[in-house]
């Protein structure tokens, strides 16, 4: 299940960068900023798992992202083959 959940994010924030709609880019770009200042230290292998988890972890903070998951999941819901469940 877990692969389909995250194709959907992937897919939704895809189709935000053609319209910025949702303004998600920018967060993105802020957070790379924010990774590159953090990451001089490591090197190969590490820095890209520090990377990767970093921006997951950041990006999961995100307003506008969530905001944006949400709508296309409400948009999308009745095709989709898995259902959110709130917190």
């Amino acid at each position: 299940m877990v692969p389909l959940i995250e194709a959907f994010c992937f897919m939704t924030i895809f189709e935000d960068l053609k319209t910025d709609e949702y303004k998600v880019l920018s967060d993105f770009q802020d957070n790379v900023k924010k990774v590159n200042q953090q990451v001089t230290d490591k090197v190969g292998d590490q820095k890209l798992d520090y990377c990767r988890e970093t921006m997951y972890q950041l990006m999961g903070q995100s307003d506008k992202l969530k905001k944006l998951l949400l709508d296309s999941y409400n948009n999308k819901n009745k095709i989709l083959n898995f259902g959110l469940t709130q917190k």
